[in-house]
């Protein structure tokens, strides 16, 4: 099983255009922003599974955000979300260059730290 790492991404400023983005990623994930080619994920045509090492360069984590575990806290303009291995800093920062100007906030906790510990980390250009 993967290590899970816990998520909550907001932003401080720019709330309607941002409160929008964190709505998308509540519903699509972050492939709605930065879509994994398809053709990726057929084993035929790439039996070495390019997509995961297309996740982790491109996202900074080999799975979308679960599904299952995304959560809109504070009004819809923060989301909350599980994912595997590694936080997607990588994915934040296109996310920052996506939406110039305005500053996104991530707040990682991970698995194997019992979820106890948390860092926070923000993303402008």
């Amino acid at each position: 099983m993967a290590n899970m790492v816990q998520v909550t991404i907001y932003a401080t400023n720019k709330l309607s255009v941002a409160g929008r983005v964190i709505e998308s990623l509540y519903y699509h994930g972050m492939n709605h922003f930065r879509p994994c080619p398809k053709a990726f994920y057929d084993k035929e045509l790439f039996p070495d599974q390019p997509w995961y090492t297309w996740c982790v360069e491109h996202w900074g984590t080999k799975w979308d955000l679960y599904s299952e575990y995304r959560k809109l806290t504070r009004d819809g303009k923060q989301l909350e979300a599980i994912t595997a291995n590694s936080a997607p800093f990588e994915f934040m920062e296109y996310l920052a260059e996506l939406y110039p100007g305005i500053e996104w906030v991530m707040v990682t906790s991970y698995e194997e730290n019992s979820f106890e510990t948390e860092d926070i980390y923000v993303f402008k250009k």
